[in-house]
Formats: structure tokens, C-alpha cells, sequence
């Protein structure tokens, strides 16, 4: 009798503790059924693997915080869509998708946080989510047709949703082609002029890699962000100390500078072909900012609007009158009442004997 109880017992309590167990929610579709008449085909691919969403930058999504994916085709009057969907723990992650999977020769697209088109692909991001579609053709409606897509696609909001700021600390003339990384693999696959050895990538989790023209060529600009200023002073000697020891260019009528600069918990770096006189004019443009952020004020906010101030004061002054002339009503009338309901309990004391006064015609 004894073993079918304690196995009653088991039981039960199993079920129990398997119903106070909070399953994780399910995310939510990442790409629509259907948008301005574009219908999804059967059977897209979905999943959470970085291998099975694309097996040759797999380690690179996986170091940018990739969640899930799915891949579908968009059919509309004989046309076809290939639409993929990358969704990321943040915009962070976004980003440095679609700074990865951008092509030079990209021109800029204006619609989400960041798009670039080259027919017959436009890639985008949205907050955590980035966005690769291929077109059987490009016409004028593919910009507006994009953004249809993009007002249905489930994103993140609050601090998740904020792109990285690293990249502002670049000229914009710069940071237009700059590919920005959360770790080795995102940095190895950007180009750089700078071997990854030299970065301790413990110590660091955001870069940026920005090639761009010079007056005397082709240049490199190096941004990477560390947690502290004096990580980031130890870091510096190291880059500078590899700087001292690097190949340069054989030809010796070919400029080939490095030039580095510390900022706050910032290490910039420029190399390649360029005169130090550029080097060190684009080094002075970078500077340690912490009140930046990617959009600017465009107007005067409620907050700060004299108007404003002006007339909710006014409002108030309004309420407290209304407010004392009512309690005044109320204790007035309240005392009237209870003369007329109790005269000879309540009554106005210059009616009766309680009211002193001095006699002074004597």
C-alpha cells in the first residue's frame, strides 16, 4: 500500500511543478502573410539555427545576438519576391547585419532605420529586425511596397530598439560605407588594416571599419569602443606598439600612415594611404561624446515652450480660485445649515451674549 501512494505522491506533485513551469512565448511571425497584394507562398523556412539561416556568416550572426530567421517567396500577378528575415536580441545586432551584408556599390535607400538598394536587392533594417529581398525586377512602387512590409514586421521598442552609437563618432563622409562588429569574426570579414590579434576582443564587444578616399588614395579608419578610458589607454600602446612594427607598402613614393587617437573610452585609428596632415585633421573630428544620440531635437518640445508654461500656470491659478471659492460654499453653507436646523444650539455669536464689546459712551 505504501509504494502506490508515494507514487500518487510523485505524480502529483510532478503535475504541479510541471504547471508552475513558465513556458518561454513564442515570438511572433517575423514576416506577414500578405502585404499590398503580395501573398506568401507555402511552407516558408524558419528556425533559430545561425547554420541553417546562412552557413558561411554563421559565427558572425551568431556573435551579433541572432534569434530566429525565416525565408519566404511573395508571389503577385506573375511576379515573385525572395524575402528573408533576420531577427536580432537588439537593433545592435541589426545593424551590424546590414552594415555586413552591404555592398559598396549599394546606393541609400530612405525608408526604416537604414536602407540600401542595388537591383534587383534592397536590404533594410527595423530596429531588431534586418530585412534582405530580392526582386524578379525593380520598379517605382518597390520603395513603398518595402515600407508596407516593414510597418508589419513585430519589432522591439524602448532601449533595445536604439541603434548603435559608435558609428556617429565618424564624419559622416567617412562612416558611409563603415561596417560595424560586435566581435572577431564581424571584424576579420570587414577588411581591416589592422590584424585582429592586435584587438583583445575580451575587452571590447563594438567596431567600426570605415574605408574610405583620401586626397592621396585608399584609407582606413578604425573606431572601437572599450568599457573604460584606461582599458582604453592600455589598449592604444598596444595598437600603437603594432604600428611601429608593421609592413608598410614597398613602393616608397606611397604614403602609408597610422595614426592613432584615445577619446574617452574610444581608440580611433586611420591607416593607409594618407598624408599625416589628413590623418590627424580626421582624428580631431572624433571626439568622446556621451550626450550623443541619432536624432536631433527638430523643434521646441511642450517641456520647453514659454507658451506652454504660461498657460498651464494660468490653468492653475484658475482651478485653485474655483477650488477656494467652493470650499469657501461649503463650510459657509454647512454652518447656515446647522443654524437654521439647530437655532438653539448654533447661532451667531453677534446675535446672542458671547459677543464682547467694550462700553465706552460711560
Amino acid at each position: 500500500m505504501l509504494m502506490p501512494r508515494i507514487a500518487a505522491f510523485l505524480l502529483v506533485a510532478g503535475s504541479l511543478l510541471a504547471a508552475q513551469i513558465k513556458t518561454a512565448p513564442t515570438p511572433p511571425p517575423l514576416l506577414p502573410d500578405s502585404f499590398n497584394g503580395w501573398q506568401k507562398a507555402k511552407d516558408p523556412a524558419h528556425g533559430t539555427s545561425a547554420q541553417a539561416a546562412d552557413a558561411a556568416n554563421a559565427t558572425f550572426l551568431a556573435e551579433s545576438g541572432f534569434a530566429d530567421f525565416e525565408s519566404a517567396a511573395y508571389t503577385r500577378d506573375g511576379r515573385t519576391i525572395q524575402v528573408k528575415g533576420l531577427r536580432f536580441a537588439d537593433a545592435t545586432g541589426a545593424y551590424a547585419a546590414f552594415t555586413h551584408y552591404r555592398q559598396p556599390a549599394m546606393a541609400k535607400e530612405n525608408f526604416c532605420d537604414a536602407a540600401a538598394s542595388e537591383q534587383p536587392r534592397v536590404i533594410f533594417f527595423c530596429k531588431n529586425v534586418f530585412v534582405d529581398a530580392t526582386y524578379d525586377k525593380i520598379t517605382a512602387m518597390t520603395s513603398a511596397e518595402l515600407r508596407a512590409l516593414a510597418a508589419t514586421i513585430p519589432t522591439l521598442t524602448g532601449p533595445a530598439a536604439q541603434p548603435p552609437l559608435l558609428p556617429l563618432y565618424l564624419p559622416e563622409s567617412v562612416r558611409r560605407q563603415g561596417r560595424f562588429s560586435l566581435g572577431r569574426a564581424g571584424y576579420d570579414a570587414s577588411d581591416p588594416a589592422m590584424p585582429s590579434a592586435v584587438v583583445d576582443f575580451s575587452r571590447t564587444s563594438e567596431v567600426v571599419v570605415a574605408r574610405f578616399r583620401s586626397d592621396a588614395g585608399l584609407a582606413t579608419a578604425t573606431l572601437l569602443r572599450f568599457p573604460t578610458p584606461a582599458i582604453a589607454t592600455q589598449e592604444q600602446a598596444k595598437i600603437d606598439a603594432w604600428s611601429k612594427t608593421r609592413e608598410t607598402h614597398p613602393d616608397p613614393e606611397r604614403l602609408d600612415t597610422a595614426n592613432s587617437k584615445r577619446t574617452g573610452p574610444l581608440v580611433a585609428l586611420v591607416t593607409g594611404n594618407i598624408s599625416d596632415v589628413e590623418a590627424r585633421e580626421l582624428l580631431e573630428r572624433i571626439n568622446y561624446d556621451a550626450t550623443i544620440s541619432w536624432t536631433e531635437p527638430t523643434g521646441l518640445e511642450p517641456k520647453n515652450n514659454i507658451g506652454g508654461i504660461v498657460y498651464n500656470a494660468t490653468l492653475l491659478a484658475i482651478i485653485i480660485f474655483l477650488f477656494a471659492v467652493v470650499v469657501g460654499f461649503v463650510f459657509g453653507g454647512f454652518r447656515a445649515l446647522l443654524r437654521k436646523l439647530f437655532p438653539n444650539r448654533f447661532h451667531d455669536p453677534a446675535e446672542g451674549g458671547d459677543f464682547i464689546s467694550l462700553d465706552i459712551d460711560r
